[in-house]
């Protein structure tokens, strides 16, 4: 019974894997075509930054939001999560602007559904930083001197 629960644990996984695969295809495909058609493309790394500040904007203004509890202010909160909003209504209105109604209402909305998968993937990023740091500044790593040239 072990054995059928690991292989059919496999299978899931692995047909995750393909789906996320073909997904990440099409987003791709229709980035470069709309890059073809208009010369704007959704995906870019710039944009992909904005959506991951935008993200940040939204995370840290809901956590400062609901620290009213703790004697914070619940307005900073609020100013944090318009800008973020802020920030996600300039890109779609970008959008709007560089391509038709139909691409530009595609694209957005994936820049959308990417913003808790950039902000998380951010996090990540920056958490790894941190431990890299913490990992060499407790390494006790000393220079090495070269006497004989």
């Amino acid at each position: 019974m072990l054995v059928l629960k690991l292989v059919g644990s496999a299978l899931v996984l692995a047909a995750a894997v393909a789906f996320m695969a073909y997904v990440y295809a099409l987003v791709r495909r229709f980035d470069q075509r709309s890059v073809e058609r208009f010369g704007h493309s959704f995906l870019s790394k710039a944009k992909l930054v904005l959506v991951g500040a935008a993200g940040a904007l939204l995370h840290g203004g809901a956590i400062w939001r609901q620290s009213l509890a703790t004697g914070g202010d619940a307005l900073n909160g609020a100013v944090l999560m318009a800008l973020g909003v802020a920030i996600l209504v300039a890109l779609g209105v970008g959008n709007f602007r560089s391509t038709d109604r139909r691409y530009a209402a595609v694209g957005t909305g994936l820049q959308f559904a990417l913003v808790p998968l950039v902000f998380q993937l951010g996090v990540s990023l920056l958490m790894l930083l941190v431990l890299a740091g913490v990992v060499a500044a407790f390494a006790s790593v000393k220079p090495v001197w070269v006497v004989n040239r």
